[in-house]
């Protein structure tokens, strides 16, 4: 029955089929539901095969009934529940698979006095406790890989010589590795990597004769590699521990590469390998220097714990590359995960930006900054370790068909982008500009804030704007101007829960209002400005609410104070009132503001339909354009 798509269950009524059925094989079959206890009915059974299917509950307490089994086959499932040790009484079981499940618990002791088992596979489990198999003399393949055992590989390990494969890989233990492992010469594979295992390579690997896959990477093991090696092996990986000395060179390791052993402590051999030549005088450890940020505000990390956070800086952790470095998601050992920024040290420019963003970064503190957890600096590396943003880039949620902005949301990152530049360009004694604005270089926290990154350049006289067209498809249009960067998003606007209009929150300190909020256009768009303007409430944001009806000539010198006194001008307009009296005389007076304290204006073409929306823009940047020359010139005869 294998590989058939059946798609149901294993019917209770299994066990009334002939006693005389010796094989079952029913795997990649699609079944789902619990393996009946009547199963055990089938006393003849020798073979029973039901992996890679859906099964789910425990094993069968009455699988002990079927004496005659020699194989058992439950792997890849999602069986759950301790190992029973009803297994124990299978004293004809020559291999039994219950990898890749959800079997928790210790290993039965019992197992062990199982000594016709030749195939043992409990890998990808959630098993815990030690070990004590090692009565299974004859035993050929042994994995308990992807588990949480824990405790030393006690002496006994040597007595499995027999054995071919044996995966321990990815659990907890620790100690030395026994010297014992030496006399396994039947032995051909052997994983050890993952672990918490210390001391040297027992030099009694060199009497593994058959050996030739051998894998001891992220152990924290030290000393040398041991000579005798050199003899074996068709695959080595002793990478992420803390070995020195000189790498063998004869043999198989004459064509091992640099990721059999990166992230040492000090090994030296061919050039090759990509470590230091073992005639060089060095330092036996890489001296790491962290001054430019204060004690408090980071964390110690050193090159090898990037190294194995990143898993020797491996493609499938490259978040992105820029023209002067790389990015890369780093694990480490406590489960924190950061972002590592690697500076390419072969443009002589990424050493100067590198030393550059330091000199800045030790004063910058915002919360939509992205925050600097620590860095790494010797003459042949240098990285920053910075906050690591799980929802990516801005970039990514505008141009993905898979992401979306709702209106509100697109709003708050306009002001945490408002906010960092207000913060970098006035928050300091020397102002700091962001020279590469766009979308790309604004990452989004867990919560959705927005963080600037890549500052570049540093200097009163150094501005620059950055032009960035962010579409997307929608029925509202923006062109939003902060300070002196552009964007132009197209956006759709969600429901709005209703909100009381008559008060607002208290302004922040030294502006009469946070936020300037200005509506002109037709009365059927004004719920747009009510949904804004209980949103900005809802955030604490202390906000002028400016939409009456004005009759021409109306007196409107509390609407220009109200402008004068706020920190950032929503300006919202739908179609034909870009260039209306009305917007033309308040944005000549953000303009003036602009022009003196770097007033934030932020223009929201609403309910313009699409064929208008360049127009309406071109109409507004023009009013804008023209204003400014004449308020610079008016300014520029008072001097």
């Amino acid at each position: 029955m294998e590989r058939n798509p059946l798609n149901g269950i294993l019917p209770v009524s299994i066990g009334n089929l002939s006693t005389l059925l010796q094989d079952i094989q029913a795997g990649d079959c699609e079944i789902k539901g619990n393996i009946p206890n009547h199963i055990s009915n089938l006393t003849n059974l020798f073979f029973l095969r039901l992996h890679g299917n859906g099964f789910t509950g425990s094993i069968p307490t009455t699988i002990k009934k079927l004496p005659r089994l020699q194989i058992l086959d439950l792997g890849y499932n999602r069986i759950q529940g301790p190992i029973p040790n009803g297994l124990c009484y299978l004293k004809n079981l020559a291999s039994l698979d219950l990898s890749e499940n959800e079997l928790v618990g210790p290993i039965p002791t019992c197992l062990g006095d199982v000594t016709f088992l030749r195939e043992l596979f409990l890998g990808a489990n959630k098993l815990t406790s030690t070990i004590n198999l090692f009565s299974l003399k004859d035993i050929l393949k042994l994995n308990l890989s992807s588990n949480s055992l824990r405790g030393s590989l006690p002496s006994q390990i040597g007595s499995l010589k027999a054995a071919i494969q044996i995966d321990l890989s990815h659990n907890r233990f620790s100690g030395d590795i026994a010297s014992t492992i030496g006399g396994l010469q039947s032995l051909i594979n052997l994983s050890l990597a993952h672990n918490g295992l210390q001391g040297p390579i027992p030099m009694s690997f060199g009497n593994l004769i058959s050996l030739e896959f051998l894998d001891l990477s992220y152990n924290n093991l030290s000393g040398v590699i041991p000579k005798p090696m050199e003899s074996l092996l068709h695959h080595f990986n002793a990478s992420f521990n803390r070995l020195r000395g000189e790498i063998p060179s004869r043999g198989p390791f004459a064509n091992f590469t640099n990721q059999s052993f990166m992230a040492n402590e000090a090994l030296c051999g061919a050039p090759q390998l990509q470590v230091l030549p073992c005639n060089a005088k060095r330092e036996t450890k890489l001296q790491l220097k962290w001054s430019f940020l204060p004690t408090s505000a980071h964390r110690r990390i050193t090159y090898q714990e990037l190294l194995y956070a990143t898993e020797g800086f491996s493609d499938s952790n490259l978040l992105g590359t820029g023209s002067l470095s790389s990015v890369y998601r780093g694990t480490f050992k406590d489960g924190t995960i950061m972002a590592i920024k690697v500076f390419n040290l072969q443009l002589e420019v990424a050493s100067k930006s590198f030393d550059t963003e330091c000199e800045m970064l030790c004063n910058l503190r915002h919360r939509n900054l992205t925050k600097v957890i620590s860095g790494c600096s010797n003459l042949h590396f240098k990285a920053l370790v910075l906050q690591y943003m799980p929802n990516g880039s801005l970039k990514k949620w505008l141009y993905s068909h898979n992401y979306f902005l709702d209106m509100l949301q697109r709003l708050d990152i306009m002001i945490d982008l408002a906010c960092a530049l207000d913060y970098l360009h006035h928050g300091n004694s020397i102002p700091v500009v962001h020279c590469d604005l766009k979308p790309n270089n604004v990452l989004l926290d867990e919560d959705m804030v927005a963080h600037h990154c890549c500052i570049a350049l540093r200097g009163e006289t150094i501005y620059s704007s950055m032009i960035s067209e962010l579409g997307l498809k929608g029925t509202t249009h923006h062109c939003i101007s902060l300070s002196s960067h552009t964007f132009e998003t197209n956006t759709s606007l969600p429901p709005s829960n209703t909100c009381s209009l008559s008060t607002s929150p208290p302004a922040a300190a030294g502006w009469d209002y946070e936020v300037f909020l200005s509506f002109r256009g037709d009365d059927t768009s004004k719920r747009f400005s009510d949904r804004l303007y209980c949103y900005l409430r809802e955030k604490g944001i202390h906000t002028f609410r400016d939409d009456k009806a004005l009759r021409l000539g109306e007196n409107i010198s509390e609407i220009l104070n109200a402008i004068e006194h706020s920190k950032i001008s929503i300006h919202i307009f739908s179609e034909d009132y870009a260039s209306s009296e009305w917007c033309l005389r308040e944005l000549t007076k953000m303009v003036e503001c602009k022009t003196t304290r770097e007033h934030i204006i932020i223009p929201i073409f609403y309910d313009v339909k699409p064929s208008a929306v360049r127009e309406q823009k071109e109409s507004y940047e023009e009013a804008f354009r023209r204003i400014l020359m004449v308020i610079l010139c008016r300014v520029g005869r008072r001097h």
